[in-house]
């Protein structure tokens, strides 16, 4: 079985993927916005990923939140035609949900002054500022390597996430291996 992702979308996405949980617009306290950053990202819904985060390009955090949304529907789609096995195809090397709004329920919250840390347990740390009362995700670190990598890779990766996932639903594919192989060519070459 070929790999579904490109080795800089996999750096990506390993690194964004601890912070993916739910929750509304809620930048209360750094774990509540974390929550919402999460929640954002997972559903693809830039404006609030914008909203939740700070220090980095707006169009790389619209990129980003569009591709996992896209992500996010593959997956579905692709479980919902080939069952278990299909959960593999668009969950970014992890569960696109539960596992991780769990992990950030009962991480641990640092405030020092107008900066913090979200823990959980068995995750990466998430750094956290207070800007004009809100507290955001702090995105400076990850701005490097994600600018890196480039908005338009994540509009590519999210496009042809989305392609795939509308031509699993319309039942284009037979298997799972044909959807996989399908979406790693359009995410390699372009859709």
């Amino acid at each position: 079985m070929t790999s579904l992702y490109p080795r800089g979308f996999l750096f990506a996405a390993t690194f964004c993927i601890f912070i993916a949980g739910c929750g509304k617009s809620d930048t209360s306290t750094p774990k509540a916005a974390a929550k919402t950053f999460a929640a954002a990202m997972t559903t693809g819904d830039a404006d609030a990923a914008k909203a939740a985060s700070t220090g980095a390009d707006a169009k790389m955090i619209e990129s980003m939140a569009n591709a996992f949304g896209s992500y996010k529907k593959l997956h579905d789609a692709a479980a919902a035609k080939f069952g278990e096995e299909g959960k593999k195809l668009g969950a970014m090397g992890g569960s696109v949900d539960d596992d991780l709004v769990k992990k950030l329920a009962d991480a641990t919250e640092t405030i020092t002054g107008d900066t913090a840390t979200v823990a959980p347990k068995d995750g990466k740390a998430m750094k956290l500022k207070k800007v004009d009362g809100a507290w955001k995700v702090d995105m400076s670190e990850m701005a490097g390597p994600m600018a890196a990598l480039g908005s338009q890779m994540f509009d590519k990766m999210g496009k042809a996430a989305k392609v795939t996932a509308d031509e699993i639903a319309a039942g284009q594919y037979k298997t799972i291996d044909e959807a996989q192989a399908a979406f790693t060519k359009k995410a390699m070459f372009g859709p």
